[in-house]
């Protein structure tokens, strides 16, 4: 069994590394235009 602050910090790490992707992917984008 999990507690619930591993799943609140497995589900904040992967908010935080999608976040900083789609930053990039948009950072990327603009230069490309």
């Amino acid at each position: 069994m999990t507690s619930d602050y591993e799943v609140e910090a497995k589900i904040a790490s992967v908010m935080a590394v999608a976040t900083t992707g789609i930053c990039w992917a948009f950072l990327i984008g603009l230069l490309l235009v």
